[in-house]
C-alpha cells in the first residue's frame, strides 16, 4: 500500500530564533499516515482493522544511486496502547522521495538502528527478554572497573565471530587549523564503587576489535519480518538477555531477522533499547539502553557494545543512574550521537509524566540531561540540565529526545512535550544552543524523530497521540505527522555544489569512480551526507576529484570529509583547465570524519576546482566536498523564505525570497523581489561595519520593471544617518543616479537587459564612487554631500506607483 503524503495544518508554528542561528518549520504538516481508533475501557482498539498510531521513529540513509537522488527515509510505530504489558507490535513505512510519499515494507522497528558504514542497516527491538541459556564464552571481554554488588563473580562475556569493517583509528589528532577535531572538555566522573545497576561514570574495558574480515550475514528464519514483538518481561535479576534484530542491505526494502544476546555484569529486572546505536572510532558498534536494577525501582542508562555487527551485546559503561525516590523514573530514553569535534554527546529524559494535559501544552516535568565521554563511551561527564536559550527546567518536559547531526555541521535536538520542539547547536557540539523554536503545536506525545533530508535540511515525525493522551471511549483522531525544517546555515556563502551538477551547470570529472556500497559515486561527494561510503571511491592509494562550476567564480575557501584514516588532500584552482595554482590542503596528521574548512588566499577566482586525496592505504574516499564563495549565492538558504542573512521588508503584495530550481546565475538559486503594492516600497537591506569605503555588487536580472529597481549605500553624515549614494535601473534599461533633486542619466537605454543577468558594480569613497555595468565604467560620480562612512546596503523596488517591479538577484557581494 502506498500512502501519500496529505497537506494538511495541523498544528500552528511560532518561529522563534536569533543571531546564533535559526530555522524555518514549514507552515504547515504532511501526514504520513492517519486514522480514527475507537477504544474500550482499557484504552484498546475495538474496531476491526483499527490501530493507535503513535511513537515515531526514524532513520535517514543516503541514496543507492551514488547521490543523484533524494535520501530514502524509514520509520516504524507503535500500533497500540503504549503498556509494557501488552504487544506493541510496529508498522514500517519507506519513502524514496525525501518524505513525501511512503510504501510499507513490514513491521521492523526502528527504535534503535543505525546505517552502517558498509552500507547495511541494523534495526534492534525495544523490548528485551532474558535468556534461558549461558551466553558463550567470548574471546574478548569487558570488565568493569567497578565491582557492582549484585555482579556474577565472572564477566559475562559473548562470542566474537567476525570484526567491524570500518578502519581503526589512528592515535593522531587533527591539526590546530582543523575544526573537526578540538580536545573535549567534559570532566569524566570518576569510579566509584556502584550498587545493581552501575553508577554514573562507571567504566568499562571496551571488547577487542577481532580478526579482520567482513561480516558475516545472520541467518534468515523462514518467519522473516512475521514474528510477532515479545511481550516486556520481568525476571528476578537476570544478566542475559535475547532481542529481536534485522538487517537490510538494500536502504531498507527488505530484511532478515534474527536473535541477539546481551550480557551485563550485574542483575536487572527489565532491559531496553532505545534510541541510538552509533559506531565506536575502532568500528564495533555502540547502543543505548536503560533498565531497572534488580530490586530497583527506578531506570538507569547504560552503553552495549558489540564487536559482531550486533549478534552479541555486552555493557560497557553506565551513562546515568536513577535515585530510587518516590515518583521519579530515573534516567532513561537517551539520544545519543557523534558530535563535530569527535566526541559522544548524549541528551536523556529524566522525567515525563503522562496524562492528558500534557499532550496539550500543560508546563510540567523535569530538565533534559546532557553529558558526553570523550573515550568513546568508556566514561561519561555527570549528566546535568541541558541549557539553552528558551529552556526553562521548570517549565520544559524531557520526553524522548532525538539527536542528528547534519552533513551541514550542526547537531539538531527534537524532543517535546508540551508540545514539538528542536533545538539546534552551530558548531556541532552541543556546548552552546541557538534559542528554542516550537514545530507542534496540535495534540501529541511529544515523541518525535529528526532524519537529515540535507546539507541543513531535516525532516521532524511526530504523533497525533497516544492512548494517554486522550480520556473515554469516543473516537479518536490518530496519526503521524511530518515537517520539514530548514536550518539557516552558518554559512550562507557555501554553494549548492548538488544542484549545480543536477542541474547540468557544473561536471565533475575524476578517476574515483569505484564503490564501497551502491550510495558510492563521483556524484556523491556532493549529496549533502557525510556517510563513509557516500563518496567517490578509488580502490588506490591516490585519487583525483575535478569540479567544472561553469563559470569563473570569486571562491573563498573548501572543505572535505575524508573518512580512511591517516588520508591528506589537497586543493588546487584554475581558469582555464590547465594551469593550476595550488590553494589549501589537509594533511595526513589529522581525522577528517567531519566536515573540516580550509580558507583560500584572498583573490581567487577559478573555474575549476581539483583535489587530489592520497591515503597510505590502497584505498582513497572523498565522503563530501564543499566551497564558499565571497558573494552571497543564497545556496543554503530556505526556498521560499527571505534568505537569512539580509533584512527584507515586504508585506501583502510584496515579497522577497529565494527561488530555486536553476533560477540563479549558473547556479540553482537566487533572489526574487517582487512588488505589486501602490502604498509601500519592497526593501532587502544589509547592516555592515561603518567604514569609509564600500564596495557593492550584484548580479542583476530583470523580468519586469514597471519602475524601477533602486541600490543604495547607506551613510553617516558626522552621527547622522544619510543616503551616501542612490543609482537606480530603469524600465528601457537605462542607470541613472539621484543628485537629491533629480534622477542623472549614467548609461542610455538597453545596458541593462530584460531576462539577462548584468553585472552591476559601486566603489565609493567618502570622496566619489564608481559605477560599473558589466565591467564598463559607465562614470565617477559624486557622493552625498558630508557623507563621513558607510554603513550598509539596501535593494528595493522604484516606489509606489507605477507597480510591478520584479527582479532576481544572485551573487550579492559587500565589503566590510
Amino acid at each position: 500500500m502506498v500512502l501519500a503524503l496529505i497537506g494538511s495544518a495541523v498544528g500552528a508554528v511560532p518561529q522563534e530564533a536569533d543571531g546564533l542561528v535559526a530555522m524555518a518549520a514549514a507552515p504547515t504538516n504532511n501526514l504520513v499516515v492517519s486514522g480514527t481508533v475507537i477504544p474500550d475501557s482499557t484504552g484498546r482498539a475495538t474496531a476491526a482493522g483499527s490501530t493507535y498510531m503513535n511513537f515515531p521513529m526514524a532513520l535517514s540513509v543516503p541514496s543507492s544511486d551514488g547521490g543523484r537522488s533524494p535520501r530514502t527515509i524509514l520509520t516504524s510505530y507503535n500500533q497500540d496502547i503504549d503498556s509494557g504489558a501488552v504487544d506493541t507490535p510496529p508498522r514500517t513505512l519507506r519513502s524514496t522521495d525525501g518524505g513525501r510519499s511512503w510504501t510499507t515494507v513490514g513491521n521492523v522497528p526502528l527504535t534503535s538502528a543505525i546505517r552502517r558504514s558498509d552500507g547495511s542497516i541494523l534495526a534492534v527491538d525495544f523490548r528485551t527478554r532474558p535468556k534461558s541459556v549461558p551466553v558463550p564464552t567470548d574471546t574478548g571481554t569487558v570488565t568493569p572497573t567497578t565491582t557492582p554488588t549484585t555482579a556474577p563473580t565472572t564477566t559475562a562475556t559473548a562470542t566474537d565471530t567476525s570484526t567491524p569493517t570500518a578502519p581503526a583509528t589512528p592515535t593522531d589528532t587533527a591539526t590546530p587549523t582543523d575544526t573537526a577535531t578540538p580536545t573535549d572538555t567534559a570532566t569524566p566522573t570518576a569510579s566509584a564503587t556502584s550498587t545493581a545497576a552501575g553508577t554514573t561514570g562507571v567504566t568499562g574495558t571496551p571488547q577487542p576489535s577481532g580478526s579482520s574480515g567482513a561480516e558475516a550475514a545472520p541467518p534468515v528464519p523462514s518467519n522473516a519480518l512475521t514474528t510477532p514483538h515479545v511481550q516486556v518481561l520481568t525476571s528476578t535479576g537476570a544478566t542475559d538477555f535475547e532481542v529481536s534484530s534485522w538487517v537490510s542491505r538494500d536502504s531498507g526494502a527488505t530484511w532478515s531477522a534474527f536473535t541477539a544476546t546481551v550480557a551485563l555484569p550485574f542483575e536487572v529486572d527489565l532491559l531496553v533499547f532505545h534510541r541510538s546505536i552509533v559506531e565506536a572510532r575502532d568500528g564495533a558498534l555502540l547502543a543505548t539502553t536503560y533498565a531497572i536494577g534488580a530490586g530497583r525501582s527506578s531506570y538507569d542508562v547504560h552503553v552495549v557494545r558489540s564487536v559482531d555487527g550486533g549478534r552479541t551485546w555486552i555493557w560497557l559503561s553506565t551513562m546515568a543512574r536513577g535515585n530510587d525516590s518516590a515518583g521519579d523514573e530515573g534516567r532513561d530514553e537517551a539520544a545519543m550521537v557523534r558530535a563535530a569535534d569527535g566526541s559522544l554527546v548524549a541528551v536523556l529524559r529524566t522525567d515525563a509524566p503522562i496524562y492528558p494535559a500534557v499532550c496539550t501544552g500543560a508546563l510540567v516535568g523535569a530538565p533534559l540531561l546532557i553529558t558526553r565521554s570523550s573515550d568513546d563511551g568508556l566514561t561519561w561527564s555527570t549528566p546535568a540540565p541541558l541549557d539553552a536559550p528558551g529552556v526553562d527546567p521548570a517549565l520544559i518536559s524531557s520526553a524522548d529526545p532525538a539527536l542528528v547531526m547534519t552533513p551541514g555541521g550542526q547537531l539538531a535536538l527534537s524532543f517535546g512535550r508540551p508540545a514539538a520542539r528542536v533545538l539546534v547547536s552551530q558548531d556541532g557540539t552541543g556546548r552552546s544552543w541557538a534559542p528554542l523554536t516550537t514545530t507542534y503545536t496540535a495534540r501529541t506525545s511529544g515523541y518525535t524523530s529528526v532524519v537529515n533530508l540535507g546539507d541543513n535540511r531535516l525532516l521532524q515525525l511526530g504523533d497525533m497521540g497516544s492512548n494517554w493522551c486522550f480520556t473515554g471511549t469516543s473516537p479518536r483522531p490518530v496519526g503521524i505527522w511530518s515537517k520539514e525544517v530548514n536550518l539557516l546555515p552558518p554559512d550562507p556563502r557555501r554553494m549548492d555544489l548538488r544542484a549545480m551538477v543536477a542541474g547540468g551547470l557544473a561536471r565533475i570529472s575524476t578517476n574515483m569512480t569505484d564503490s564501497l556500497t551502491s550510495a558510492s559515486g563521483p556524484a556523491a561527494a556532493v549529496d549533502g551526507s557525510v556517510e563513509p561510503d557516500a563518496g567517490a571511491v578509488r580502490r588506490a592509494g591516490t585519487g583525483t576529484w575535478t569540479i567544472d562550476l561553469g563559470a569563473a567564480n570569486t571562491l573563498s575557501g573548501a572543505s572535505v570529509v575524508l573518512p580512511v584514516a591517516a588520508s591528506s588532500a589537497n586543493v588546487s584552482v584554475s581558469s582555464d583547465g590547465v594551469s593550476w595554482r595550488p590553494v589549501a590542503q589537509w594533511y595526513s596528521s589529522g581525522r577528517y570524519l567531519s566536515v573540516t574548512d580550509r580558507a583560500f588566499p584572498a583573490g581567487v577566482v577559478a573555474r575549476y576546482v581539483r583535489f587530489n586525496v592520497g591515503s597510505p592505504q590502497a584505498l582513497v574516499e572523498l565522503a563530501e566536498v564543499q566551497l564558499r564563495t565571497l558573494p552571497s549565492t543564497f545556496e543554503q538558504d530556505t526556498v521560499g523564505a527571505a534568505p537569512s542573512s539580509y533584512v527584507s521588508v515586504s508585506a501583502g503584495s510584496q515579497s522577497i525570497t529565494v527561488q530555486a530550481n536553476g533560477s540563479g546565475w549558473w547556479s540553482d538559486r537566487a533572489v526574487r523581489l517582487t512588488d505589486r503594492s501602490s502604498a509601500a516600497t519592497a526593501i532587502l537591506a544589509k547592516s555592515l561595519p561603518t567604514t569609509s569605503t564600500r564596495t557593492f555588487s550584484m548580479l542583476l536580472k530583470p523580468i519586469t520593471l514597471r519602475c524601477a529597481v533602486v541600490m543604495t549605500l547607506n551613510a553617516r553624515k558626522g552621527t547622522a544617518f544619510q543616503k551616501g549614494l542612490v543609482v537606480s535601473v530603469w524600465p528601457d534599461g537605462s542607470v541613472k543616479r539621484w543628485d537629491g533633486t533629480a534622477w542623472r542619466p549614467l548609461a542610455g537605454a538597453g545596458r541593462v537587459r530584460p531576462g539577462v543577468w548584468s553585472a552591476v558594480r559601486i566603489q565609493a569613497s567618502t570622496s566619489g564612487a564608481s559605477v560599473y555595468v558589466n565591467g564598463v565604467l559607465l562614470g565617477r560620480v559624486p557622493v552625498t554631500a558630508g557623507t563621513t562612512a558607510f554603513t550598509g546596503v539596501e535593494v528595493s523596488s522604484g516606489g509606489t506607483t507605477p507597480v510591478g517591479d520584479d527582479v532576481m538577484m544572485d551573487q550579492v557581494y559587500t565589503s566590510s
